[in-house]
């Protein structure tokens, strides 16, 4: 760890760690920190995260019960979803993990994590399961806003 201002004031020094094949996370006062690292590290990285996402996939297809054991371990929560919520949560987490690695951008697949949990945090509560499965009430069309006005 460097401050952000040891790679501006000495940048070969702060950058000397990365021949060993790692990364530097550069601390800066007001702004969340960075982290830097080769691009030949970023790209095994990569692989890995590949490989691992390509084992997960194969293992849903072949054993979707060992898949929901598995993921049911990583996300402890995922135990209180209803079966059938449990499938489409490894479908989309699958797609969107192997999104978020075409696109090098995994923020999709935290987002993804975050809404499933406030799905289990919902099914934990059975008044709250009761209210939303009352049926709802249509109150008719909604207006057209008055723009300009």
């Amino acid at each position: 760890m460097a401050n952000f201002s040891d790679l501006l004031q000495r940048p070969n020094d702060t950058l000397a760690s990365l021949r060993s094949g790692r990364h530097i996370r550069l601390r800066r006062r007001d702004a969340e920190d960075i982290v830097v690292t080769t691009a030949s590290r970023h790209e095994q990285e990569r692989e890995v995260v590949k490989a691992a996402i390509e084992v997960l996939a194969y293992l849903a297809e072949a054993d979707p019960v060992a898949a929901g054991k598995i993921a049911a371990h990583a996300f402890p929560w995922l135990r209180l979803l209803p079966d059938e919520d449990l499938d489409a949560f490894l479908d989309e987490f699958l797609g969107i993990l192997r999104a978020g690695l075409d696109l090098d951008n995994f923020g999709p697949v935290w987002q993804l994590i975050i809404e499933w949990k406030h799905t289990a945090e919902v099914h934990a509560d059975p008044e709250l399961v009761a209210i939303l499965k009352q049926p709802a009430e249509d109150h008719g069309t909604v207006p057209e806003p008055v723009v300009g006005k």
